[in-house]
């Protein structure tokens, strides 16, 4: 009897190990033909994304020239009302569709990841999750980098340190640059001097990183420093500025939800937290100047042989240039854009308002300015409402409250 168990035992070990071995065979079939039917879901949204894409182009030529001509139409007196607001609501849902298609990559991200890299983010959450992602990114490395910055410039005297705090600097211009081009196909709207910016940052980063210790980069270290110092406070000055106006513009359906915060100033209206933070930006900017300058001195006196002092000088003055050029237009262009929307519709002969003649003239224009006051009014009240609700949630569960 004890044989036969001894010479049972392995025949049900087998066994069992058989049936598990078929078992196991079994969920891998189930799996192969659920990837199956994967790739044939993916393959087919790719025919209908592409079939998508080409009839949105064709579609957006075709409100062109019907803007153009409806235009010409509208600057007439006798242009009915019902046109132009169907010229903006079909601008309204262009803008919506486009949105939901991904754009064509640039050049630098077909570069950098090749012309069928990872560049659409599917679907919306994960879009939103990574634009998140990025916000967060970037206000970190800030930290880190103005940390850096001011240690250097306090405590520690040495290359090597430095360099740790310029290569910081360099990574972080490199990566913000790859994921900018990359939320820029997925729906963002950016600048495109700020990704121009980030582009000559890693150069001037790039070159500040090799550069030997000489006397030179000495004359030049403490300027460095603290010209990193003031552009991180500057920058966290604005992303706490940017972040509350984005959370407010999305509350009253100005913006999108793959807006970012960016670089420059994000102006919708001009109001007074804007008006102290320009300043800030302003002089920040003539710091870069002012670096461009001083190298320009250092290169121009004989003094400095080495390359890295005219490209750095020649660099700095061209993202100080461009950096005060940009935020200056966009102050002067949102300001003129505020008086002209008040002139229209206060001061205009082409309005209600400026209309005088018969009765009916009169009531109209009455009843236009009530029912633009009333507007006005209902609008302010969502504004401030909107506004006193950021002031009890902080910035972090106003995303999280935005995305569910």
């Amino acid at each position: 009897m004890a044989t036969a168990t001894e010479d049972g035992q392995p025949d049900a070990a087998m066994e069992e190990l058989l049936n598990e071995a078929h078992h196991l065979v079994s969920e891998i079939k189930q799996l192969e033909s659920k990837a199956a039917h994967y790739n044939s879901l993916a393959e087919q949204i790719h025919v209908e994304e592409t079939t998508g894409i080409k009839e949105l182009a064709k579609s957006r030529k075709l409100v062109k020239e019907f803007t153009k001509r409806a235009e010409k139409t509208l600057k007439s007196p006798d242009a009915p009302v019902e046109l132009g607001e169907s010229l903006a609501k079909l601008e309204r849902k262009l803008k919506q569709l486009e949105f939901q298609y991904p754009r064509p990559p640039s050049f630098i991200l077909r570069w950098a990841l090749g012309t069928s890299g990872p560049f659409v983010l599917k679907p919306l959450k994960l879009r939103l999750a990574y634009k998140q992602e990025y916000e967060s990114f970037k206000l970190n490395m800030t930290i880190l980098s103005t940390i850096l910055a001011a240690l250097n410039w306090f405590f520690l005297d040495n290359r090597v340190v430095d360099a740790l705090h310029s290569f910081v600097l360099l990574y972080y211009y490199s990566t913000v640059t790859l994921r900018e081009l990359i939320l820029l196909v997925n729906g963002s709207r950016i600048r495109n001097w700020w990704l121009m910016h980030h582009v000559l940052s890693v150069v001037l980063m790039g070159a500040i990183v090799i550069w030997p210790k000489t006397y030179c980069y000495s004359s030049f270290r403490t300027s460095f420093l603290q010209f990193s110092i003031t552009l991180g406070v500057i920058q966290y000055l604005q992303y706490r500025y940017q972040i509350h106006r984005l959370y407010v513009l999305r509350s009253l359906d100005l913006a999108g939800p793959m807006d970012v915060v960016g670089d420059g100033l994000h102006v919708q209206h001009l109001e007074r937290d804007l008006a102290l933070l320009i300043p800030f930006v302003l002089a920040g900017q003539l710091f870069q100047l002012y670096n461009g300058y001083q190298l320009g001195q250092l290169w121009w006196s004989g003094v400095c042989t080495e390359t890295h002092t005219p490209v750095a000088a020649l660099l700095f003055f061209v993202l100080g240039l461009g950096n005060a050029f940009t935020t200056i237009k966009t102050y002067l262009s949102r300001r003129g854009a505020d008086r002209k929307n008040l002139m229209a519709n206060y001061y205009s002969p082409l309005s209600p308002v400026g209309r005088v003649g018969s009765s009916d003239n009169i009531r109209a224009s009455n009843r236009s300015s009530s029912s633009d006051r009333l507007h006005r009014s209902s609008s302010s009240d969502k504004l401030k409402s909107v506004s006193l609700a950021m002031t009890a949630i902080s910035p972090e569960k106003k995303e999280e409250k935005k995305e569910l």
